[in-house]
């Protein structure tokens, strides 16, 4: 399981209540999150209860792997890290790459395709404003440029798609 970034709604799922404790959802998993996200959460008060919750029990059980998104680990050949930081700490986005076709799992780099015109438009929850610009402005390039397709977590309706050159959405339809 790869974490984009240690927020509610990306890491609430690593964990269910069993036999009256949070326990791994997962139990033969390899969870693996940014060592510098897993720090962050861990010092922020407001963030205990996600990490007592969401994290911890990973930790107990021995499947949560930190490391250095900045260096972009490759997983089995053909999954990567991408560094995509401003809307959390170390927010990272995570490439899928199969011969010469590429896949983006955005994270929470953008909420709305509204964003993909106007990448300066942060959400609320953005942590470094001009950092979650300069990262979306390079996503959305990257992708024009790789013709990858986008997967979002938060898009209505279809959910991945593509970018034209125009940085216009392009949804792909079931």
């Amino acid at each position: 399981m790869l974490m984009t970034h240690i927020h509610t709604d990306p890491v609430g799922w690593n964990t269910c209540w069993r036999a009256d404790r949070w326990q791994p959802m997962f139990r033969h998993a390899r969870y693996i999150c940014s060592a510098r996200e897993l720090a962050q959460c861990r010092s922020t008060p407001s963030m205990q209860a996600l990490y007592h919750d969401s994290l911890a029990p990973l930790l107990a059980s021995g499947q949560l792997e930190t490391i250095d998104v900045q260096h972009s680990p490759l997983f089995t050949g053909v999954l990567r890290y991408m560094p995509t930081p401003g809307h959390s700490v170390n927010h990272a986005s995570i490439v899928l790459q199969s011969a010469s076709a590429h896949a983006v799992f955005s994270g929470d780099v953008m909420h709305h395709p509204v964003q993909f015109a106007h990448p300066q438009w942060n959400s609320v929850f953005c942590e470094d404003l001009p950092r979650a610009v300069t990262s979306r402005q390079l996503l959305i390039d990257w992708c024009i440029s790789h013709q990858a397709l986008w997967c979002s977590s938060h898009f209505a309706g279809s959910s991945c798609g593509r970018v034209s050159p125009e940085r216009q959405w392009i949804p792909v339809e079931a």
